[in-house]
């Protein structure tokens, strides 16, 4: 790593630093990557290690949380490979655990916000999307749907400077963190709002011309039941990007999708069509045992 990608190379040496267990992957997998993924990542760690001090946190805070974030996630992967099943399977259980403690959601949306560029799916999802919203001229309304650590969101609000922007939540937690997290990057818009609320029970029927749910299916017991919903808030000409995974255990994942067919079948059924998906294994299949089941990455652009 060079100079000209100071912030990037302050997150490696804290995590390597706060985490000698990681130190070698993490610096394969930099190593590895061209100017355009440094410059990426250069970019946003600038402004969200301002962030993060302007909250009175340090590098090696957000270093921490991103190391907890992964061996979280193998603690669950260690489970799932016995049982076959993800730890929680009642979406009030992680509301009341997770959701609603407020160190743990920050510790959470922090290291999560670090993978969107440490993983490499991460980074190639939200590639994805920032080559979508490329091709997207004009959004009137837009919508995401648990916002969580604020990227998605902050891009799309710099694409569409005149569109109405909306974050919505059930955790009051995660709603203060990815809402902070945007203000701190846009002070000045008065076009951006945020709102605590149940999805199931908010009623906007066909505002949005563009809706954003990123890992949200995986977290709730009914994705159909969601997907449903989704398609109503959605205008006739509107289109919604999702994420989510299958055989991808989280201290929070209640709902398992079995592989890809699966989340295409829930898509199907709730009114939409596909029309544009990235499939991303987790690793090689080919370097998987034969009786384990493949995790995916998953993302998707929708229509009516």
């Amino acid at each position: 790593m060079n100079s000209n990608y100071p912030n990037l190379t302050l997150i490696r040496e804290s995590i390597c630093k706060v985490s000698p267990f990681q130190k070698k992957h993490v610096e394969s997998y930099l190593n590895s990557q061209n100017d355009m993924f440094k410059e990426d990542a250069e970019n946003f760690f600038k402004i969200f290690l301002g962030y993060i001090e302007s909250q009175g946190y340090t590098v090696d805070y957000a270093a921490k949380a991103y190391d907890k974030l992964c061996k979280d996630i193998l603690l669950e992967e260690v489970k799932f490979k016995k049982t076959g099943k993800y730890s929680m399977q009642d979406s009030s259980q992680a509301v009341s655990m997770v959701y609603s403690n407020e160190e743990f959601m920050r510790l959470y949306m922090f290291g999560l916000a670090i993978s969107q560029f440490f993983w490499k799916n991460h980074y190639k999802i939200y590639k994805f999307f920032i080559e979508y919203l490329a091709h997207k001229t004009v959004v009137k309304n837009y919508l995401e749907i648990g916002p969580g650590h604020g990227l998605y969101m902050l891009e799309a609000i710099r694409s569409f400077k005149q569109a109405f922007c909306k974050g919505i939540d059930i955790s009051e937690v995660s709603l203060n963190i990815s809402s902070s997290i945007v203000k701190y990057f846009f002070p000045d818009r008065a076009n951006i709002s945020f709102e605590r609320v149940d999805i199931l029970g908010y009623d906007k029927k066909g505002v949005y011309d563009f809706i954003v749910m990123g890992e949200v299916l995986e977290h709730v017991q009914d994705p159909i039941g969601l997907l449903e919903k989704v398609n109503q808030f959605l205008d006739h000409d509107g289109e919604v990007f999702i994420t989510t995974c299958a055989n991808c255990p989280a201290i929070d994942h209640i709902y398992l999708y079995n592989d890809a067919e699966h989340i295409r079948t829930h898509i199907r059924k709730s009114g939409f069509k596909i029309i544009s998906e990235l499939l991303l294994p987790v690793i090689d299949p080919q370097e998987k045992l034969y009786d384990e089941k493949t995790s995916i990455n998953y993302a998707a652009i929708l229509q009516k």
